[in-house]
C-alpha cells in the first residue's frame, strides 16, 4: 500500500487477552494492536499478513485465544495459523474442519454432519450404517492435528464457554415415527429419529482420544442446538451472548431488546445476586468484550447507522470508563496488498505450507 493512497488506521473489531496482553484486532485488516494491560498503552504491533485474506461470501473470520496467542481461521479450506506476539508462529490444515475454541489443549476444529433423511418401509429397519463416526480435530503440542472420534450418529451443534465445549450429539437409542406421505410429494414410509445429547469437554484439560456419553455428558439442563445464554434482560441488539469472565468476576453487557435504550454494563461477583458494578453507554454499539487484569476492555461504535466512530473502552469496579487511544495508530505497512496478485484465488495456494499426508493430519499423539 503506497503513502499516496492513504494511510489506514486501526479500526477495532475485536478484542483478547492472552500472552499477557490486550489484542485489539482489526475489522478488516490482518493486524492487532497490542496493549499493555496496566497502562493501558501500545506495547507493538503483530500482523499475520502471509494468511490469504477470507474469500468473497465465505463468512467472517474465526478467532480464538489460547494461552500464548490467537488462532485464525479465514476459511475452512484453508490454514489454521497461531499467532503470537511475534506473527505467525505455527500453520495446520484442517481437512474442511472450521475452528470452534481454544484452550490450554490446543485449538478445536469440527464440521457439522450432513444428515439424509432416513426414509424406511417399516418401523423396525434399522439406520444406514454410518461410514465413519463424526469427529473433532485438534491441535497436538508438538505441531499436527489429532483426529478425535465422538461416539455418536451426528454432531449437530457447538458451543462454548471460557472452560468448555458444549457438542449437540445424536445417538441410540433410535425410533422410526411414521412420515405422512402426499403432502409436498414426499413418500410415505418411516422416518428415522435418534435421541440427543450434550457432551461437555473441557477445554483446559489433556485432549481426550475418544469422546463418549458415558464419560462426557453434561449434567446441566442444556438443550441441543445454538442457544442464547443472558445473564438478565440485557443483550446486544444480535441475540448474541455477551459476556467475560475474570476470576470470580463476571461482566455482562447489551440492550434492553423492548426500549432499545444505551448499552448497560453489569459485573458481579461469586454467588451474589447484586451487580458490584453497573454503568450506562449512551450512544454506543458492543461488538466484542474481554476481562483480565481486573478490568473490561469493550471494542465499541456508535450505535447511529452508520456508525463514524470506533473506540475500546476500559472499565473497572469504580465504574469510571476509559477510552484507550486506539484509533490514531497507522497499520498501513501491516495492511494486505491492496490489488496484488496474493490475494486473488488463482494465487492464494502458492502463499501456503505444503499440504501434509493425511497420515500425519489424523495422526495420533
Amino acid at each position: 500500500m503506497s503513502a499516496h493512497l492513504g494511510r489506514r488506521y486501526l479500526r477495532p473489531r475485536y478484542v483478547f487477552f492472552t500472552a499477557a496482553h490486550l489484542w485489539v484486532v482489526d475489522e478488516r485488516q490482518p493486524v492487532a494492536a497490542l496493549i499493555d494491560p496496566h497502562t493501558e498503552s501500545l506495547a507493538g504491533l503483530v500482523a499475520w499478513t502471509d494468511l490469504p485474506p477470507t474469500p468473497p461470501g465465505s463468512g467472517p473470520v474465526r478467532i480464538a485465544a489460547g494461552e500464548s496467542g490467537l488462532w485464525i481461521q479465514n476459511h475452512r479450506d484453508g490454514p489454521l495459523v497461531h499467532v503470537g506476539i511475534d506473527g505467525i508462529d505455527r500453520s495446520e490444515y484442517t481437512e474442511g474442519h472450521h475452528l470452534i475454541a481454544a484452550g490450554r489443549a490446543g485449538a478445536w476444529c469440527m464440521t457439522t454432519t450432513r444428515r439424509h433423511n432416513d426414509i424406511a418401509p417399516s418401523p423396525d429397519t434399522p439406520p444406514r450404517t454410518l461410514r465413519r463416526r463424526p469427529a473433532l480435530l485438534v491441535t497436538k503440542p508438538d505441531g499436527g492435528m489429532r483426529r478425535v472420534e465422538v461416539d455418536a450418529a451426528a454432531i449437530v451443534s457447538a458451543e462454548f464457554d471460557e472452560s468448555s465445549l458444549y457438542l449437540g450429539v445424536e445417538h441410540d437409542p433410535w425410533e422410526r415415527v411414521p412420515r405422512v406421505g402426499g403432502a409436498g410429494g414426499k413418500r410415505p414410509g418411516f422416518e428415522l429419529r435418534y435421541s440427543s445429547s450434550v457432551l461437555q469437554i473441557p477445554l483446559h484439560d489433556p485432549a481426550p482420544l475418544r469422546i463418549d456419553r458415558d464419560t462426557y455428558l453434561c449434567a446441566e439442563n442444556r438443550q441441543v442446538g445454538y442457544t442464547s445464554e443472558y445473564a438478565d434482560k440485557y443483550y446486544n441488539e444480535n441475540h448474541r451472548r455477551k459476556r467475560a469472565f475474570d476470576g470470580d468476576v463476571r461482566w455482562y453487557w447489551g440492550k434492553d431488546p423492548i426500549a432499545h435504550g444505551p448499552t448497560t454494563v453489569r459485573a458481579y461477583r461469586g454467588e451474589d445476586p447484586s451487580p458490584v458494578t453497573t454503568l450506562t453507554l449512551p450512544g454506543m454499539d458492543v461488538a466484542h468484550g474481554v476481562a483480565g487484569a481486573g478490568r473490561l476492555w469493550l471494542a465499541a461504535r456508535t450505535a447511529a447507522r452508520p456508525a463514524v466512530g470506533r473506540a475500546v473502552l476500559s472499565t473497572g469496579f469504580d465504574g469510571g470508563i476509559a477510552s484507550l487511544i486506539t484509533g490514531g495508530i497507522d497499520i498501513t505497512d501491516r495492511c494486505w496488498p491492496v490489488g496484488s496478485r496474493a490475494t486473488r484465488p488463482s494465487r492464494v495456494r502458492a502463499v501456503l505450507p505444503a499440504r501434509p499426508r493425511p497420515n500425519t493430519v489424523f495422526g495420533q499423539s
